[in-house]
């Protein structure tokens, strides 16, 4: 069966966004990297919620874009400091 673009598109955001999540998680673990692992989380956050919404699963969208706003005040607090 034949993949449509939609699909391959939801496939590379929810590898993408599954990498920069382990990312964020292995440098807030070590303590080490920041504000990277801010930006890491935050764009994996995006993707997920992209991804969330090409599913239509209400659960990963809402955790997600949740997650935006958080790593958002997060890159805003890093900015102004």
């Amino acid at each position: 069966m034949r993949q449509t673009n939609e699909q391959i598109d939801t496939f590379i955001y929810k590898w993408l966004g599954t990498l920069l999540a382990l990312i964020c998680v292995m440098l807030t673990s070590f303590n080490i990297g920041y504000p990277v692992n801010i930006f890491c989380g935050f764009a994996a956050a995006i993707l997920w919620a992209v991804v969330g919404i090409h599913w239509k699963e209400t659960s990963i969208v809402v955790i997600n874009v949740v997650m935006s706003i958080i790593y958002g005040l997060g890159i805003i607090k890093w900015i102004l400091l």
